[in-house]
């Protein structure tokens, strides 16, 4: 596990016992005012307001991601020193210059990175999702369209699969709900992709430092199509920059899941890091077409299957947590099978199609 990953579990194991804690709420809720009839639905619309819960989970997420900040700056500090250490002997300088800048990158990374958590702990606690859900399950049992017990459980799966949601007001993209978003799920992606603008940030500055006039795009295994014609490849700032300005998904800059990096060269004397073999070895990987179960898609598709898996079994579990606070003991068997099922998909041949990049450490002047 790299450093981003190691950051980014530092907030999530907290917040997915604020999750659980959520979950158990609204289960216990449901548990509470047991079975109703079609008079007395108003006990039903009384699950809409759960105010009081929610101030008291944004205070607790507020106390957890001030913990996990504190935790957060080291890491960052770590990977911006280790980010400097291929170019010492490119810059020419004394050790002091390459901390200075080392330091200044963490800095300058934290206060971003911190501000966006704050951000989702402070003020975007949301529970738009699950009033919905409610809504429609009261509207279903007034219609006679859905049994209680069927608009119950509707409630009690949403819920899970929503999970505790928060208005990410860090990131350009909407999504279905609007700005909302699981809460673990923004939180991941902030923290990775603030140690990814760090990575880079603080390669661009040691370019800086020691006259770089190009960049060497790094290149891996299980590349993205859109990016597989430039990895390994060699240009300067300026065609980069013009490059990047063509992508839907730029690359190096942190952001939508791109691991690539843009390592600073001196053109004309920077040794390519990678061979034509290699690169082609690369490409052909990536864009093979493997059949599995019946199923063919490329190897990279497959990577993208098995993460869809993953964040299946995910919400598989919080179903089984919500529906265990609500005494569901059917609906608990049905969830817990459901998540058998998935972690046996989990396969050796689908694990063995990922492998982690490989990346130059700062190319051979």
């Amino acid at each position: 596990m790299d450093a981003a990953e190691r950051a980014a579990k530092i907030f999530i194991r907290r917040y997915e016992a604020l999750n659980e804690e959520y979950l158990e709420i609204i289960g216990e809720r449901i548990r509470a005012i047991g079975r109703v009839s079609p008079t007395d639905l108003y006990r039903l619309e009384r699950l809409r307001d759960i105010g009081a819960d929610m101030e008291k989970l944004k205070r607790k997420l507020a106390s957890e991601t001030g913990k996990s900040l504190k935790e957060l700056e080291k890491l960052l500090r770590q990977a911006a020193d280790a980010a400097m250490k291929p170019y010492d002997g490119l810059m020419n300088a004394e050790p002091y210059l390459r901390n200075e800048i080392a330091e200044a990158m963490a800095a300058a990374q934290y206060i971003e990175t911190a501000r966006a958590m704050v951000n989702l702990s402070n003020t975007t606690v949301s529970s738009a999702s699950y009033q919905g859900l409610v809504d429609r399950a009261v509207s279903a049992v007034q219609l006679g369209t859905e049994s209680y017990q069927s608009a119950i459980r509707s409630v009690l799966r949403g819920a899970a699969w929503d999970g505790l949601c928060v208005i990410d007001n860090t990131r350009k993209v909407r999504y279905a709900s609007g700005l909302t978003r699981r809460l673990d799920t923004a939180a991941r992606q902030n923290v990775l992709d603030g140690f990814r603008a760090l990575m880079q940030r603080t390669r661009d500055e040691a370019g800086k430092a020691f006259g770089a006039d190009g960049v060497e795009i790094s290149a891996h295994m299980l590349c993205a199509e859109d990016h597989l014609p430039y990895q390994g490849r060699q240009f300067s700032l300026e065609e980069f920059e013009r490059l990047n300005e063509t992508l839907r998904r730029p690359i190096a800059k942190g952001i939508w899941n791109c691991s690539h990096v843009a390592e600073p060269i001196l053109l004309g004397i920077s040794e390519p890091a990678y061979t034509e073999e290699e690169l082609a070895e690369y490409r052909r990987s990536s864009l093979e077409q493997v059949t599995i179960d019946g199923k063919t898609q490329s190897r990279y598709q497959w990577t993208q299957e098995q993460r869809r898996i993953e964040t299946a079994i995910r919400r598989e579990k919080d179903v089984a947590i919500a529906a265990k606070a609500a005494g569901d003991k059917n609906m608990e068997l049905v969830a817990v099978k459901e998540l058998l099922g998935l972690t046996g998909y989990i396969r050796s041949d689908l694990l063995e199609l990922t492998e982690k990049p490989k990346t130059n450490t700062g190319g051979a002047v």
